[in-house]
């Protein structure tokens, strides 16, 4: 069975890393890619052991399953053959259109971004990952808007049981922190346990409840128990 990867139309990102390659193998796979399918997204093709290069025609034809981070033209999957199982993220909550002109071709499809996020399946989020870069591309255009610089080092109370420890916390599920010069953090999230000398610096930029820490009387050397509110809108 032959599992192919092609260069993206619209998408820097490639399907097949370097480091995968030998897991696919280990199954029994034998892999095929388009020339050149990883150079954008920093692999060229010199990394890439083990693997077939062919020409996109001639990864479209000969492949068993057929693998992309963004849905490819119509007119590429035209050309695969009918038992071709064909992933992507087809997303088609927000437009199945796309979906029922592959059924209409008679294609095998699966779409990646709605295996639901269960424990057994969580190796298989396509989600997760894609939220967090878009968080940091977030945080960092918001910072070529601010009309002025980001604190440096912001850290939170040691011991705290709001963060982590190393820095506040921020994030929408997938947890992203606050470094030196940057912060980051998806739009609209939510940052904890800030100092309030550090409030001042991000209040432009995010919202984010007051964190109280404490230790029981009697307790020395017990846990520090963290107590957070959302202040009132402004």
């Amino acid at each position: 069975m032959i599992l192919g990867i092609v260069k993206e139309i619209r998408d820097r990102r490639v399907a097949l890393v370097p480091d995968m390659v030998a897991k696919f193998k280990s199954l029994g796979l034998d892999i095929m890619m388009e020339k050149d399918a990883g150079t954008a997204a920093s692999f060229p093709d010199s990394l890439y052991q083990e693997v077939t290069f062919g020409s996109r025609e001639e990864v479209l034809k000969k492949v068993d399953i057929l693998i992309s981070a963004d849905p490819l033209a119509e007119a590429d999957y035209a050309k695969t053959n009918d038992k071709t199982w064909i992933i992507s993220m087809f997303a088609p909550y927000f437009d199945d259109s796309y979906v029922q002109k592959l059924k209409a071709m008679n294609k095998e499809v699966i779409s990646m971004d709605m295996i639901p996020r269960t424990t057994l399946a969580q190796a298989m989020d396509v989600l997760s990952s894609m939220a967090s870069v878009a968080g940091y591309r977030a945080v960092l255009v918001a910072a070529m808007h601010l009309p002025r610089y980001f604190p440096m080092p912001i850290s939170e109370p040691a011991g705290s049981t709001c963060g982590s420890g190393t820095g506040v916390t921020v994030g929408v599920g997938a947890g992203v922190s606050v470094g030196i010069g940057t912060v980051s953090a998806a739009a609209g999230a939510v940052a904890s346990s800030t100092p309030a000398t550090a409030a001042a610096g991000i209040r432009m930029v995010l919202t984010f409840p007051v964190c109280d820490t404490h230790r029981p009387s009697g307790a020395e050397g017990g846990p520090i128990h963290t107590r957070c509110r959302h202040p009132p809108p402004a």
